[in-house]
């Protein structure tokens, strides 16, 4: 069975391109626009995910596929101008392979240790010049996978909702007693004075597309790991460090640190 979905710039609502610019916060319209597209439309099929871009006269511009597995991705980019490509990203040996229509190979590693890209010169340009394609094709992947996810789960499926800072109960940096009916969680310890510890735990994420996705996922991760009887998530995150292949994306690690709630005195 086919799924397709037809959207203006951002699935589930229809609005204009200067609309969302107002409004802010979404990256999705800015990289469509860069390479020449008005609205997107998504579908889920056959394990994996298809877009198609569409300038305002509605031809096409790019059509994009992705098909994530547990430790590796294959992102295309089928550009009617001619300039298509493929991407294959092993997580495993963070190799990322750019190959172009014509049987071009462009191979980079990304050396998860010391942060760093290793790459020819040749290597470089082959990806900046297809940075906004890139780009574009990232973000359009990231909210078709949101809105039509499969099973099973892709590579980015640490992805998940956001918890705000100890949501569980209602925290007093430095010391303050919860009644019960401050307890909206049941805590064990309703009467406890509850404060923001000093130990500090890591989150992390792994092959994530873009960097605002790396983060969140980092951060869920650390909000997962904080949880205890006293708060759901951190009190406190450090702020994220993530490692990306070009610019903002193809993200191999990202992490961010939190602090989890403890019994004060």
């Amino acid at each position: 069975m086919k799924i397709f979905v037809r959207v203006t710039l951002v699935i589930g609502c229809l609005l204009s391109l200067s609309t969302l610019a107002a409004e802010g916060g979404d990256k999705l319209p800015q990289r469509l626009a860069a390479v020449g597209a008005h609205d997107v439309s998504f579908a889920a099929r056959d394990n994996k995910h298809v877009a198609e871009l569409r300038d305002e006269r509605g031809l096409v511009v790019a059509t994009l596929e992705s098909e994530a597995v547990p430790g590796h991705r294959t992102l295309s980019w089928h550009s009617t101008n001619g300039d298509s490509f493929t991407l294959q990203w092993t997580l495993e040996t963070g190799e990322i392979v750019l190959e172009t229509a014509n049987g071009e190979r462009f191979v980079q590693r990304l050396d998860t240790a010391n942060k760093r890209v290793e790459q020819t010169e040749d290597v470089r340009k082959a990806f900046e010049q297809r940075s906004a394609q890139i780009a574009a094709m990232a973000e359009t992947i990231e909210r078709a996978e949101t809105m039509l996810p499969l099973a099973p789960a892709g590579a980015s499926d640490n992805v998940r909702p956001d918890y705000s800072e100890c949501t569980g109960c209602e925290v007093r940096t430095g010391g303050g007693a919860l009644r019960d009916d401050q307890n909206p969680t049941g805590s064990p310890y309703p009467g406890a004075v509850v404060t923001c510890g000093t130990t500090w735990i890591r989150g992390n994420s792994y092959g994530v597309l873009s960097r605002s996705a790396a983060c969140l996922a980092a951060k869920n991760d650390a909000n997962t790991k904080c949880s205890n009887g006293y708060c759901i998530g951190c009190c406190q995150f450090s702020d994220c460090d993530a490692f990306c292949s070009t610019g903002d994306y193809l993200c191999a690690v990202a992490g961010v640190s939190g602090r989890y709630c403890v019994q004060g005195y």
